[in-house]
């Protein structure tokens, strides 16, 4: 009768198997919080941007940074706006904080109406 069973090498060689995959995927699990964090500051961002799009539909043109904060609603979770928990945005430089990550943005004035609001851009806290 034949021995069943594995050999020395099949099982050292399934074990090399294993901590090359773990290797690779270890690193992609980590990232997971920062792409995270970056969806929370883009989903964020996105409110803005619709309460300003909604403003400028119902007052027929450019709005005041007060119409748009009226239409902004809710809290920020874990992450701040311009360093508060509240949503309201602000003329000139804008921050959207998380733990390990800030979007910037601007809102732009031509006197006391707005003209338009800056890209988003993510960095590194």
């Amino acid at each position: 009768m034949g021995k069943k069973g594995f050999t020395l090498i099949e099982l050292v060689m399934i074990i090399v198997i294993l901590g090359i995959l773990a290797a690779v995927a270890i690193p992609k699990f980590i990232d997971l919080q920062t792409d995270a964090e970056n969806a929370a500051i883009r989903a964020l961002y996105g409110q803005i941007i619709s309460a300003y799009s909604i403003t400028i539909a119902s007052v027929k043109g450019n709005p005041t940074v007060d119409q748009v904060n009226a239409n902004l609603s809710g809290d920020a979770g874990s992450l701040t706006v311009n360093g508060s928990s509240t949503i309201q945005i602000q003329s000139g430089a804008n921050m959207i904080a998380g733990g390990k990550r800030t979007g910037r943005f601007t809102v732009n004035l031509l006197g006391t109406a707005i003209t338009s609001i800056g890209t988003l851009s993510i960095s590194s806290s």
